[in-house]
C-alpha cells in the first residue's frame, strides 16, 4: 500500500490545516467558533480514529462540520459525542456531499440549545461529580461518529425531546480535574427542525463506527504546556541606545551637564610641607614670605567614565 502523505500537505505556509479528515480523504470535519474554523494541530491516524488538538475558547459558543467528499457506496449516520455524551445526529444520503452543521442540542421541534466551551466545573463532593464512565473517558474530546447505514425511507414515528443539556461536574481528586475547559450549552434560541428523519438499518453495530474523527480541546496555555503549539512571542522594539534617556518633563536647561568649580589654595599645601619637615628632623629652616597667589579655579566634569579637569581663568 503506497504511504500516505502527512496531514496538512500541499498547504501554503501561511494556509493553516482547520480540518480533520480520515486517511483516504473520504470524511473531513471542523470546528468553527465565530464562524470561522479553528486550526487543528498534531493530527494523529491509528486504526479507524483521526484525531487532532484544537484551542478551546472560555466563553465561547462552537459548531461543527462534517463532509464527505465523495460519492460513496453506502448511506452513513454521523453521531456527534461531546465529553462522551450524544449531541446530535444526523443521516448522510450516499449520493450527498454537501457539509452538515451541528450548531447545537435538540430540545425541540423549534429551538436548540448551542455548544460552548466553559471553565471546568470542579467539586469536591463524590455525590455532586458525574459517575458516567463514558463523560470520565471522554472529557475534553468533541468527536463525530460514523456508521455505515441503508436509507429505508422516511420515519413516521413521533420523535421525543428532551432539555437535559448540561455542564458535567467533575470530582476535582480525579485525572480529568487537571482539564481547563469543558463543553457546555447556551440558552435556548430558535432554529426549527429542517426536513424529516430517515428511517435506518444498520450496516456497523451501534458503537462500532467505521471510522471516528475526534477533536481533542485544551486551553491555550495546556497546548503550549504540552508542546503541542508553540508559544506566541510577542516582539518588542530594541531600545535606541543613541537617543539619552531624560526626563519627558526636563526643559533644554536641565539636558546640561553640570559642572562643579573648586578652589585650591597653594599656601595651604606649602604651609603642610613645612610643618612635616620641621617634625621630621627637627631642622629649624628659615621660613619663606608667603606670596599668596589668586586661587587657583577649575572645572570637574565626568566625559565618557573618565574625570576631566578645565582650568579657568
Amino acid at each position: 500500500m503506497a504511504s500516505l502523505p502527512p496531514a496538512g500537505a500541499g498547504l501554503g505556509p501561511d494556509e493553516p490545516l482547520t480540518k480533520l479528515s480520515d486517511p483516504l480523504k473520504v470524511w473531513s470535519a471542523s470546528v468553527l467558533i465565530d464562524d470561522k474554523p479553528v486550526e487543528v494541530y498534531k493530527v494523529v491516524h491509528e486504526g479507524k480514529q483521526s484525531t487532532c488538538y484544537i484551542e478551546a475558547v472560555e466563553g465561547k459558543e462552537f459548531k461543527v462540520e462534517i463532509k464527505k467528499g465523495t460519492f460513496t457506496a453506502t448511506d452513513y449516520a454521523a453521531y456527534l459525542q461531546l465529553d462522551g455524551t450524544e449531541a446530535g445526529a444526523f443521516s448522510i444520503e450516499r449520493s450527498n456531499t454537501r457539509p452538515a452543521a451541528f450548531t447545537g442540542k435538540r430540545v425541540s421541534a423549534t429551538s436548540i440549545r448551542p455548544y460552548s466551551f466553559a471553565k471546568i466545573a470542579l467539586t469536591d463532593d463524590a455525590d455532586i461529580a458525574t459517575k458516567d464512565e463514558a463523560v470520565i473517558k471522554n472529557l475534553g474530546t468533541i468527536s463525530i461518529e460514523i456508521y455505515r447505514t441503508s436509507i429505508l425511507g422516511i420515519s413516521a414515528g413521533n420523535r421525543e425531546y428532551k432539555d437535559n443539556a448540561k455542564q458535567h461536574v467533575v470530582d476535582e481528586r480525579s485525572k480529568k480535574a487537571k482539564m481547563s475547559h469543558s463543553t457546555s450549552y447556551g440558552e435556548a434560541k430558535y432554529q426549527p427542525e429542517s426536513g424529516a428523519r430517515d428511517r435506518i438499518a444498520w450496516i456497523d453495530p451501534w458503537k462500532s463506527p467505521c471510522h471516528t474523527l475526534a477533536f481533542r480541546y485544551r486551553s491555550r496555555t495546556l497546548l503550549e504546556l504540552e508542546d503541542i503549539v508553540k508559544p506566541i512571542v510577542h516582539a518588542t522594539p530594541p531600545p535606541n541606545l543613541l537617543e539619552p534617556a531624560s526626563s519627558p518633563a526636563a526643559g533644554p536647561s536641565s539636558r546640561k551637564r553640570k559642572t562643579d568649580v573648586i578652589t585650591i589654595s597653594d599656601d595651604e599645601d606649602d604651609d603642610a610641607v613645612e610643618r612635616g619637615k620641621q617634625n621630621k628632623g627637627g631642622v629649624k629652616t628659615e621660613k619663606k614670605p608667603k606670596v599668596r597667589d589668586e586661587p587657583l579655579r577649575m572645572a570637574v566634569k565626568k566625559e565618557n567614565g573618565q574625570t576631566v579637569i578645565d582650568l579657568l581663568d
